[in-house]
């Protein structure tokens, strides 16, 4: 099989994107998607997105971890397949994406790349978990669960012990939860770093991961809106969030690139 492929990256978060309308690629391949993400011997990626079409939106779009197993929703992802439908010569600026359970709104101007995400939902709140070593923890769901731990040291925290414990911790399972560790800067920004379920490890940048972190520092710390987030690849994420009957409307905003293109043999 040759594939036609295009990667591009959102504040370091990298994805294979191949244009899927034709719905030929064999979604429940797992080997195809973890050897096309697998960075000694595929493309390389943390994920793989397929443009397809939808019978409710303008597009529709497929996520799968570089574990094969696909994903309800990938905020950075989604930006990156916006900038990519403008490269494909789609004049609009603004589409209407189907995702797994929503038809979210995205907005394009230049390499800036707005979303809308959905209403998002609390699943646990300040809770504690560990016995020697405690932790409160914070549950949101922003398209994905999402935990956010806040932290002092954050640099020299061990994100991928303490991420993948809280990730697999019987409190959240059967899915388990991706992993935020977050500090509060002098200047009221947020600095986050993130272990990925699905990856099963610490990613340069989450975009549903750092939107969990705007919404519960926005809460509970009552940081005013915009929210900027720092992520690990030193990319800045700003998320505004809103007040509705319905409940919170969170838009993100930041940048995504094309890296390159090609062929694999597959």
């Amino acid at each position: 099989m040759k594939l036609l492929f295009s990667k591009y990256q959102g504040s370091g978060n990298d994805f294979i994107i191949i244009d899927d309308r034709s719905a030929s690629f064999p979604l429940h391949n797992q080997q195809l998607v973890r050897f096309l993400c697998a960075r000694n011997w595929g493309i390389g990626a943390d994920g793989l997105i397929l443009l397809q079409t939808s019978s409710v939106a303008d597009f529709r779009m497929r996520i799968f971890n570089s574990d094969g197993l696909e994903a309800d929703l990938c905020g950075n992802g989604l930006r990156c397949l916006a900038l990519y439908l403008k490269h494909l010569g789609f004049k609009e600026d603004k589409f209407r994406i189907e995702t797994q359970k929503a038809v979210l709104s995205c907005g394009v101007e230049g390499t800036t790349i707005r979303i809308d995400l959905p209403t998002p939902k609390v699943l646990h709140w300040g809770i504690v978990i560990g016995d020697e070593v405690s932790h409160e923890v914070f549950v949101v769901h922003t398209g994905l669960p999402h935990a956010v731990v806040f932290v002092e040291d954050l640099e020299e925290y061990p994100v991928d012990v303490i991420g993948r414990w809280i990730r697999f911790h019987p409190r959240f399972a059967p899915d388990g939860v991706n992993v935020n560790f977050v500090k509060v800067a002098s200047d009221g920004s947020l600095r986050i770093r993130t272990y990925e379920r699905g990856i099963e490890g610490e990613t340069l940048s989450c975009g549903t991961g750092a939107a969990a972190a705007a919404l519960v520092s926005f809460q509970k710390k009552a940081q005013p809106s915009p929210l900027r987030v720092m992520t690990k690849s030193g990319e800045c994420l700003e998320f505004s969030i809103e007040e509705s009957l319905e409940g919170k409307r969170i838009e993100m905003q930041g940048k995504a690139a094309f890296v390159f293109e090609g062929r694999i043999d597959a």
